[in-house]
């Protein structure tokens, strides 16, 4: 009976722990998105980037959207959510471009998306 009782609790800790991981979102990388598109907004005085997709994951929604600096890099990761009522796995991000960005990358990963080196290539 105690044995059952241990693995009850157990099973229990892991599902609560998993739920708690869970909670913090899962992140969108590049190759989960269908129709990803980066646009360079030129806009005196600052360039501005236009990202937006669909996340291609079943049943989650876009949650919320955060820019994070490494470096030189700044890095785009959008947070998904159980898809409810009113939710939507499509987004569309306009994301300031300061000077001391060299790259943008996007996920977890950080695949570059945008490059000032190839900008002023193009």
């Amino acid at each position: 009976m105690r044995k059952s009782i241990r693995l009850t609790l157990a099973i229990a800790s892991l599902l609560s722990g998993s739920g708690c991981s869970a909670s913090q979102g899962e992140i969108l990388e590049a190759k989960d998105v269908q129709f990803f598109k980066v646009e360079a907004l030129d806009l005196t005085p600052e360039l501005k980037l236009r990202i937006s997709g669909l996340a291609f994951k079943s049943s989650m929604s876009v949650d919320r959207i955060t820019e994070e600096r490494h470096g030189s890099q700044l890095n785009i990761l959008i947070f998904l959510k159980v898809a409810k009522p009113g939710t939507s796995g499509s987004f569309a991000h306009e994301v300031s471009i300061p000077n001391w960005t060299d790259q943008v990358t996007f996920g977890k990963a950080g695949e570059v998306i945008w490059s000032r080196s190839a900008a002023r290539r193009g």
